[in-house]
């Protein structure tokens, strides 16, 4: 009788510490913004825009929120101080050292007309993923409405759809489509965009065969432009070259050849995907207006999309998690609609007029 009770005990232990930690809130980070201009009267703002946007969070989302004094204290403990700025590759160790989920930090500049320009960094420690957006807009007279315009723009990317959308995608608008669907799905897709007003380039065709296979499309889940970018945090450190007098002339032209690589595709992707995107609307006569990607999940249940602006090489929409909204229905059919109400969609500030 005793060692069931004993028995029962433990079970019940494990159950109370399994649920405690399921019930774990996210903790997230808040660093500072550091003030680039050469104003030193808006230092004062470097503290008071984390503070008010971990405010804002915090009252939309159950979350654990930390503020720059809180991470100061911690950092202590490391022989560490809250920096104003980090390199991507420092993200993974200083969020751990947080003992946070998420880290939040970024900079503003005041600009002429009175606007401002508003850089915020979100890291995800789980996902080793960083999304940066760059907002330009008024600089208010009552700065609650300045911070509720940007942690409009935090609280859908922290959402369960990582909604991100700078400017609505007007119909009429020429869509160049690159997805991994194939066949009479592809099709699918094609007519719900024609139907709801948006004319198609021939990026893809109608292939029977998708010309992606699932790790290499994944890989356009990251893109990186001007002023925004979402992205899987590398370390240059970690990345090794050796060179010697032991190396061959072959040796040597293999070593040239990756340390291109890396500096294309990863130091200087930025550039290197506007040349693509250059060569992609020379070769289609600039009648391309966005390109749209659109991965979609082995059920066909949920996708994610990409979508970038030809004109000015930006990020208007990113979308992670977009789920099928009815049952029983054709999954590609409902998403295909829902990504033609998506496009023009408008996310706007209620504060503003």
């Amino acid at each position: 009788m005793l060692k069931r009770v004993a028995y029962c005990c433990a079970i019940l232990a494990c159950m109370a510490a399994l649920a405690a930690g399921a019930q774990a809130r996210t903790t997230i980070a808040f660093g500072y913004l550091s003030n680039t201009s050469d104003n030193e009267n808006f230092n004062y703002l470097e503290t008071i825009f984390p503070n008010s946007f971990a405010t804002a969070i915090k009252s939309i989302f159950d979350v654990e929120v930390r503020k720059p004094g809180e991470l100061d204290e911690r950092l202590k403990k490391y022989n560490l101080e809250l920096r104003k700025k980090y390199e991507l590759f420092e993200l993974p160790e200083i969020t751990d050292r947080m003992d946070a989920h998420i880290f939040i930090f970024g900079s503003f500049k005041p600009l002429p007309n009175n606007q401002i320009s508003i850089e915020l960094s979100l890291y995800a420690r789980e996902s080793n993923e960083v999304f940066t957006f760059t907002n330009i807009g008024r600089m208010e007279t009552e700065i609650f409405r300045l911070v509720d315009r940007i942690s409009l723009i935090v609280i859908n990317f922290l959402d369960s759809e990582n909604l991100y959308k700078s400017r609505p995608i007007a119909k009429g608008s020429r869509i160049a489509l690159i997805t991994n669907l194939e066949g009479e799905e592809l099709n699918r897709l094609y007519a719900a965009l024609m139907e709801g007003g948006y004319p198609l380039s021939c990026a893809q065709a109608d292939d029977l065969v998708s010309a992606f296979n699932p790790a290499s499309f994944a890989v356009f889940k990251y893109v990186r432009t001007k002023n925004s970018s979402y992205d899987i945090v590398t370390d240059w450190r970690k990345t090794n070259f050796p060179l010697g007098p032991w190396l061959s002339r072959k040796d040597e032209e293999r070593a040239a050849y990756f340390k291109k690589l890396y500096a294309d595709m990863d130091l200087n992707y930025t550039a290197t995907k506007n040349e693509t995107l250059d060569r992609m609307a020379k070769a289609f006569r600039n009648s391309i207006d966005v390109v749209l990607i659109v991965g979609f999940s082995e059920n066909r249940k949920s996708c994610w999309l990409r979508a970038v602006d030809m004109k000015d090489r930006e990020l208007v929409w990113m979308q992670s998690n977009m789920k099928t909204d009815a049952l029983f229905v054709d999954p590609v059919e409902n998403l295909g609609a829902r990504i033609v109400k998506g496009l023009e969609r408008e996310i706007k500030n209620p504060f503003e007029k």
